[in-house]
């Protein structure tokens, strides 16, 4: 990719959009890599924190295992406080919102006991809009828990679970083709997805042209989702197996007016290291500290109990492909229980 795009630089300023790290098998050398760019170009070059700069994700998904088997945990407890201190999103010319993954959630937070992932069954867009200074004013310091997730429906306690909620919104919530907001595939709940309505609502009220997210692979390597949400994921063939291209967003000024232009790439060979090698090492070392993780398939159901899809042994989830917003690595309760 970089060979495309060029090195960073003051006249070539690069924001990388998060999930720096885990599954793949060279996360260290990655995030080293753009750290060291950091170092170089500090007003050049831009860092957003993704879903997988959360401890509870590292532990299951191998950063931590790796930094453990090539340097220590000492190394991890420093990355660890280094992601809680990444920009939650990021904003270009003033015209283009850059998050990882979603916009903020509907509120209040319903989650409907029969609301199943049907395009038409939806929460209605908010009435008032959360602001570019609202999500500007969150601590961005904030280490989620599998707790948070379901803590984040309904009324929210104080100040704190309504920034909580917003966060979870930013690193892991998913667009829709269908109006308003409705469920998530990801985790058990408190994640939502939301619909083209909803990103038309949040551009007019806080003056944008466009919003960039990555967060899901796309066959192209990009997608528009909506007419003003554009997502990006720079890795090619994701896990091996997706065989989806790669790709990057070039936005420049052609005469006062916004041009998001995309490139798609192709993938390079690399040494023969399996993805989430590193959770192998991880359940060695320290079995205490995570969880066996298993391929899932099957059907889909709602929570009425029809079948919205299924769940493939060649799908490797987060993607536009098949039964997209699934996360397909569960936790193999046969390992827990034993």
């Amino acid at each position: 990719m970089l060979s495309l795009t060029g090195f960073p630089s003051a006249t070539n300023p690069i924001l990388f959009n998060g999930d720096f790290v885990d599954r793949g098998s060279w996360g260290m050398e990655v995030v080293l890599m753009i750290y060291a760019f950091k170092v170089m170009c500090p007003g050049s070059v831009h860092l957003t924190r993704g879903n997988h700069e959360i401890i509870a994700e590292n532990l299951l998904y191998g950063f931590c295992g790796e930094t453990f088997k090539k340097y220590d945990g000492g190394l991890f407890d420093l990355f660890s406080e280094s992601f809680r201190s990444l920009s939650l999103c990021h904003t270009i010319n003033k015209e283009v919102f850059v998050m990882h993954a979603g916009l903020p959630g509907p509120n209040p937070r319903q989650w409907l006991p029969g609301q199943s992932h049907d395009p038409e069954d939806a929460i209605p867009v908010n009435a008032k809009c959360m602001t570019l200074a609202d999500i500007a004013a969150i601590s961005r310091e904030t280490e989620l828990q599998d707790s948070s997730y379901k803590n984040a429906v309904g009324d929210a306690a104080d100040k704190w679970a309504e920034e909580e909620r917003t966060i979870i919104d930013l690193v892991w919530g998913d667009p829709r083709g269908g109006p308003g907001y409705g469920p998530s595939y990801r985790k058990s709940k408190g994640v939502f997805m939301f619909g083209p309505d909803v990103t038309e609502q949040f551009c007019k009220v806080n003056g944008l042209k466009a919003v960039i997210r990555s967060h899901e692979v796309k066959q192209l390597g990009w997608k528009q989702d909506h007419p003003q949400l554009y997502t990006v994921f720079s890795c090619p063939d994701y896990m091996d197996a997706g065989g989806n291209q790669g790709a990057f967003l070039t936005l420049t000024n052609e005469g006062g007016s916004l041009s998001i232009k995309p490139t798609s790439f192709n993938k390079t060979p690399h040494p023969d290291l399996k993805p989430m090698v590193w959770q192998e090492y991880m359940m060695q070392v320290n079995p205490h500290l995570t969880k066996r993780m298993k391929k899932k398939t099957g059907l889909i159901y709602d929570s009425n109990g029809m079948i919205v899809g299924e769940i493939k042994d060649t799908d490797q989830g987060d993607s536009d492909t098949g039964q997209s917003m699934v996360d397909e690595w569960v936790e193999d309760d046969e390992y827990a229980s034993a």
